[in-house]
């Protein structure tokens, strides 16, 4: 919730900054984030729901959506930063970037 709450911050001060605040872009933006709320609360119905073998006791899906939620969050923090006028280094970006699309792909780490 912090990320999305930063998210959300960053976005509108750039926006304040570039003298572009559009009333359209928030709602969106606000829809946005009510959605990854709810998947947020979604996936902890999930992880009570779903029971799970001893052997796969170490999958907990709240953390799985929390941490790809966080990267998505703070690929858009950076890039809301950077649109303000702040430098932020590419590599530092493209890093975030190269992590949150191996989520994507579902190369999540796992313990054996």
């Amino acid at each position: 919730a912090a990320c999305i709450l930063a998210d959300f911050i960053t976005g509108f001060m750039q926006a304040w900054i570039n003298n572009c605040i559009q009333s359209h872009v928030m709602r969106e933006g606000i829809a946005h984030k009510t959605i990854e709320c709810v998947i947020l609360a979604l996936a902890w119905v999930a992880w009570k729901a779903i029971v799970f073998p001893p052997s796969l006791k170490w999958i907990d899906i709240r953390v799985i959506v929390a941490i790809y939620l966080c990267l998505n969050e703070l690929t858009s923090i950076l890039e809301n930063v950077n649109r303000a006028g702040i430098w932020v280094p590419k590599w530092v970006v493209k890093k975030l970037q190269g992590v949150k699309d191996k989520a994507d792909e579902g190369e999540l780490p796992h313990k054996e």
